[in-house]
């Protein structure tokens, strides 16, 4: 092979190495905020700093249990997971990292020092499982500083576990996306806050969507309208009425569907070894 050859096959190689690296990252590259509970198990609080996203630790109350919650589609494909899990006890919160340079701001869904900037999207998902056993409500929501705006959760009513959701609006109640969870499978929440300029924000949810492809708004299990003016949020809280009531895992925000319900992706190696040999078999051929 002569030098000019040789130069030619390195420069591809480079280039397969920057695209298959590319691919990985990019997998992911509009959340900007994710909560694994990768920490040991005990109390959720001052030390309980992980994550991506994140203006500091958690707050308040709540426990780290094991194992972490797994979520599996209809079509068989595994949302991607780690660390352990969250356990409601009472009420524990996690602002966001809302600071020039942080990774909401840099998705631009920021707006005066909140998440809600107008002509934006927000996804967000998380699995939440019960606790055999469980008799009152659990759940994970929005706050505006102090004002809770959106609540996602369960709740046991008449010996009926039930998932359930609440925009926090006066004269908008609280709607069931499940009467009955006849399981202790968990469950992937998802939903998308789009917000617009002025009155009328919206928010739309869906109960175990498949992982494939984002979820069409015509099989929703919920929507809603907010008349508030300016719809934003500033911290996430993990609450419940008392302990071992409900799990929630695999806290995520994004601008899309497939930044909050990630599928495995080939390794980055995997991918590495294939443009390789491709590469070299196309040498060969030479």
């Amino acid at each position: 092979m002569s030098r000019t050859q040789k130069l030619c096959f390195a420069r591809s190689a480079c280039a397969v190495i920057l695209v298959c690296v590319a691919a990985v990252s990019s997998a992911s590259a509009g959340m900007f905020a994710h909560e694994p509970f990768d920490y040991t198990t005990g109390s959720l609080g001052s030390t309980s700093n992980g994550g991506l996203g994140w203006g500091g630790a958690w707050t308040g109350s709540a426990l780290v249990a094991t194992p972490g919650l797994r979520y599996t589609d209809s079509q068989g494909l595994n949302l991607v997971t780690e660390g352990n899990t969250g356990q409601t006890v009472s009420n524990a919160f996690r602002v966001f990292d809302l600071t020039s340079g942080s990774p909401a701001e840099l998705a631009g869904v920021v707006d005066s020092g909140k998440i809600g900037a107008a002509n934006t999207s927000v996804w967000l998902s998380f699995v939440g499982q019960y606790v055999d056993g469980a008799s009152t409500w659990g759940g994970i929501s929005l706050y505006n500083d102090t004002t809770e705006n959106f609540y996602l959760g369960g709740t046991v009513s008449g010996g009926n576990r039930i998932w359930r959701v609440n925009p926090k609006e006066s004269g908008s109640g609280t709607v069931t996306l499940d009467p009955n969870v006849a399981t202790l499978d968990p469950a992937l929440f998802v939903a998308r806050l789009d917000f617009i300029d002025g009155i009328g924000d919206t928010v739309t949810a869906w109960l175990n969507p498949d992982l494939k492809a984002t979820p069409l708004d015509v099989d929703a299990d919920y929507s809603h309208t907010w008349s508030l003016a300016d719809f934003k949020f500033t911290q996430v809280r993990l609450g419940g009425y008392s302990t071992a009531q409900q799990q929630y895992d695999e806290i995520r925000f994004g601008t899309t569907f497939s930044d909050v319900a990630p599928v495995p992706e080939p390794g980055a190696l995997v991918l590495l070894i294939a443009g390789l040999v491709g590469l070299i078999g196309l040498r060969r051929r030479r």
